[in-house]
């Protein structure tokens, strides 16, 4: 995003604004004990949203179809054979998705691509941050002979945003 020339042209007092906002709606949710998801939708991201431009498809009753929220939203984890039920009033039949480990990396790898790049920080800076989960690094070298995936895919993914490709699925 920093790239972009309509990121260079904004008001840097319109961008500390709108990060200012969002921080505290943030702290206002993380305030709330136990807030459930139509809470967070609420208090965050629908007006987060919608102080952007962006449209927002708000929580629905579950009497309502829901072929407007991708399966993969609603169903990635590992609790989701107790969503069954949930699943069948939003009208999905069949089993939910099974657990899928590359799945998961890549997801994790492309919201984790995205909160850097919301907060301003390049690849590099991202790189130097996550040099300091030595753990996770080592951890992700002894299973993926020598490589340290999350980050390799955390840098594919900011890389494909920053050209405008927000859809691609980075190779790794």
């Amino acid at each position: 995003m920093p790239q972009t020339a309509e990121w260079r042209a904004a008001d840097p007092a319109q961008l500390r604004h709108v990060a200012d906002t969002i921080l505290g709606r943030w702290r206002a949710l993380a305030a709330m004990s136990a807030p459930n998801e139509a809470t967070t939708e609420r208090t965050l991201i629908e007006p987060t949203f919608q102080s952007r431009g962006w449209d927002f498809l708000s929580q629905q009753s579950a009497d309502r179809s829901r072929r407007d929220i991708a399966d993969a939203l609603l169903f990635r984890t590992s609790a989701a054979y107790a969503k069954a039920g949930f699943a069948a009033d939003l009208g999905r039949t069949g089993p939910p998705f099974a657990w899928d480990e590359e799945d998961r990396l890549h997801l994790r790898a492309r919201l984790d691509a995205l909160f850097f790049l919301l907060y301003g920080l390049d690849r590099d800076a991202a790189r130097y941050i996550l040099s300091t989960f030595p753990i996770v690094r080592e951890e992700e070298q002894a299973r993926y002979q020598g490589r340290f995936r999350s980050r390799d895919l955390i840098l594919g993914y900011m890389a494909a945003f920053a050209a405008g490709d927000p859809t691609t699925r980075v190779a790794g």
